[in-house]
């Protein structure tokens, strides 16, 4: 009798990570003495490594119990997004931050010696938390196209543009001065302490004008009764995307929506602010 067979077919796309993402994570997102990054699982309770650390590797950085670690080092890698500090397996202050990656068990911790970030003046260390909120900015970024692009060859391209890449310093003197969106870091006070050159060209003030101006004096006087407790939210470990209205020097009104998260530095809580004119998107 006849008989039929049946044959079933399958390709299988492949990428090894070792060669393709493991030495993104570890080159990216900074170069420096001490500067290091890793990519981790979260499966429960326990906090896997899916990389090692390039410096200084320690076995404690392996596996690791939410329930069994220092509770601060816990919340960091339970995706608080703040600036942590800790001894690594080596007895080496650090300072870290851990990210999640959207949709998905993934997280990146990204460190560096507490003794690089302080070598340098004050405004420094407030790079270094710039770097923070950029990173959970990429890190958004990042799980967001994954989401949109599966197939390899997409991915590829993704990391060979990342590796052409401008060296961290360059990226945040570009963030800093160039950048199309106004930041600015606020005291607890709230008076700006630091803003970016973008700032000046939007609100028609020099910086050492816009230094030392209360936050709410960027608002329309109508809108200012709401600027304390919105600050006050934020610098409660709140962070938040908020529609307001802002007013140039010349007394002109704009639409803007402003990102805000609380950051450390110094041992004093700020709140960094990213800024951005939504005059355009709103006459569409």
């Amino acid at each position: 009798p006849a008989t039929t067979r049946e044959r079933d077919a399958v390709i299988v796309l492949r990428i090894d990570p070792r060669h393709a993402l493991l030495p993104l994570i570890r080159e990216w997102p900074m170069r420096s003495d001490s500067g290091d990054a890793a990519l981790l699982r979260r499966d429960g309770d326990v906090v896997e490594a899916l990389s090692v650390f390039a410096k200084r590797p320690a076995p404690s950085d392996l596996k690791r119990r939410l329930g069994a670690i220092d509770p601060d080092e816990a919340s960091a890698l339970r995706g608080d997004g703040r600036l942590h500090e800790k001894l690594d397996g080596f007895r080496v202050p650090l300072l870290y931050v851990v990210r999640q990656v959207p949709a998905s068990q993934w997280m990146v911790e990204v460190r560096v010696d507490r003794a690089e970030v302080f070598a340098g003046q004050r405004r420094e260390a407030w790079l270094l938390a710039a770097l923070s909120a950029a990173l959970g900015f990429a890190v958004f970024q990042t799980g967001a196209l994954a989401l949109r692009h599966r197939e390899a060859t997409l991915l590829r391209r993704s990391l060979r543009l990342e590796r052409q890449s401008h060296e961290v310093q360059d990226r945040l003197a570009l963030l800093m001065r160039q950048v199309n969106d106004v930041v600015l870091l606020i005291d607890e006070d709230q008076k700006i302490v630091e803003a970016n050159d973008r700032a000046a060209a939007v609100y028609g003030r020099s910086l050492d004008e816009i230094r030392g101006l209360d936050v709410a004096s960027l608002q329309p006087p109508a809108d200012r009764a709401s600027a304390t407790p919105a600050f006050a939210s934020v610098l409660s470990d709140k962070a938040n995307v908020i529609s307001t209205r802002h007013q140039r020097a010349d007394g002109s009104v704009f639409p803007v929506e402003v990102s805000a998260r609380p950051v450390e530095s110094e041992g004093r809580r700020y709140v960094l602010s990213v800024v951005r004119d939504v005059t355009e998107r709103e006459a569409l």
